[in-house]
């Protein structure tokens, strides 16, 4: 079984955000492992972040603020891409 590393090399990340800006969803156990190489993969694109606390206990409606929040400070389109990034 390819690893998630070998996984985001393979996969063509950029051939499905179809707009000009992308959110990146993670948490603080994962973004410091794969947020780097996501970003790496959509070179044309703005960036935008939102790293949550990681936990069940943190997946609260103020984690759904921060995302909401990011979206309307960044400008975020209905052509907006959101990706989340877990451990496998």
């Amino acid at each position: 079984m390819p690893s998630l590393r070998g996984l985001l090399r393979a996969f063509d990340l950029a051939a499905h955000v179809a707009g000009p800006l992308a959110l990146i969803v993670s948490n603080d156990t994962v973004a410091p492992l794969y947020l780097e190489q996501l970003k790496v993969r959509l070179p044309s694109c703005r960036l935008l972040e939102v790293v949550l606390a990681d936990g069940e206990s943190h997946k609260t409606l103020d984690a759904v603020s921060r995302i909401l929040d990011a979206l309307a400070e960044g400008g975020a389109g209905r052509d907006t891409t959101v990706t989340a990034r877990r451990a496998c």
